[in-house]
């Protein structure tokens, strides 16, 4: 089986998930080709639908997936993580679900604040849709989650069906490792 392991220790944001996407692409084309992405994963979060897309990217990807949580993995992060289909966490590793925020800096109307809201609730519920079928959580655990907003320990992500396994990464010796540094 021919495994390449890939570190990204960054924010999700549109540009970082195009460059995401087009370096997966990319080491699809290699050869031997690859069976699996073993991704070294930490990130702050960002950009919602950058995560939410870069999330169904990866879930179409013919290659099995690993991700290993490396140290935070936040806010839209943690949908991206789950995009694997194996998944891991270091024993200090740790995880943060919030409901959808926006900083807006501008002047809305009645009707543009009511369209900002149905984004709102139809993004929350994606998210929650997308934790609830890749953990042991319920819709209503994760909206209470979404109010805490507060990180969880790797015990925590085990409990809840976030990771298979609480454990520190192993690259082989003579294996492929790769950094994504995107600007």
């Amino acid at each position: 089986m021919k495994t390449i392991y890939i570190n990204y220790f960054d924010e999700i944001t549109p540009t970082k998930t195009r460059a995401f996407m087009n370096t997966c692409s990319q080491l699809l084309g290699t050869t031997p080709t690859p069976d699996k992405f073993y991704f070294l994963f930490a990130s702050s979060g960002g950009n919602v639908e950058s995560g939410i897309a870069l999330y169904n990217f990866l879930r179409a990807l013919p290659v099995k997936l690993a991700f290993h949580n490396i140290g935070a993995v936040d806010s839209i992060g943690t949908i991206v993580f789950l995009a694997g289909e194996e998944r891991f966490a270091t024993e200090h590793a740790t995880f943060m679900i919030h409901g959808v925020t926006w900083t807006l800096n501008a002047v809305f109307d009645g009707e543009a604040l009511g369209q900002l809201n149905s984004v709102a609730v139809h993004t929350d519920n994606k998210i929650v849709k997308i934790i609830c079928e890749r953990t042991r959580l319920t819709d209503s655990e994760i909206r209470s989650l979404f109010r805490q907003g507060e990180s969880k320990d790797s015990a925590f992500a085990m409990d809840k069906g976030f990771i298979q396994e609480i454990s520190q990464p192993v690259i082989p010796r003579n294996e492929t490792l790769i950094s994504f540094n995107f600007p």
